[in-house]
């Protein structure tokens, strides 16, 4: 069964951007033979702004993963 992973990142290359800081996840799928492909870039609002959280803007960024089995930050 395959499954998609989001990871929080500032070029696409490296995981390394907080959660709450992150404007863009990278999607990719990992399938069946254990082979992982990209499949899309998902933009969001940074939601972290000096340790202060909106709770509906970090619903938002939780809802827009929702179909990602794992998160990389």
């Amino acid at each position: 069964m395959s499954y998609k992973i989001a990871v929080a990142s500032s070029d696409g290359k490296v995981v390394n951007q907080h959660f709450g800081r992150t404007e863009t996840f990278y999607i990719g799928e990992v399938n069946d033979n254990r082979l992982f492909q990209f499949l899309e870039e998902r933009r969001t609002k940074a939601i972290c702004m000096g340790g202060e959280h909106e709770a509906g803007a970090l619903n938002t960024a939780a809802e827009i993963l929702s179909d990602c089995r794992y998160v990389l930050v």
